[in-house]
């Protein structure tokens, strides 16, 4: 989360934040609670994400559809 916060603090918005399947898998179930393996095991290769902060709330969609 100290990345996404550092993203956030620095202005400079939109940003692209790229990582592997294990860390996107961990960053989801932090946002919004979806189950880790669940989400791992889901993840196409590219997959991708777009992560919201409207409020004090991430909402999190995919964006990618193979």
């Amino acid at each position: 989360m100290d990345t996404l916060q550092d993203v956030l603090d620095t202005g400079r918005l939109p940003a692209v934040v790229t990582a592997h399947g294990n860390l996107i898998s961990l960053l989801l179930h932090h946002l919004d609670g979806r189950p880790g393996f669940d989400t791992w095991a889901t993840l196409t290769n590219p997959d991708v994400y777009r992560l919201m902060r409207p409020s004090d709330t991430w909402t999190v969609e995919r964006i990618w559809t193979d």
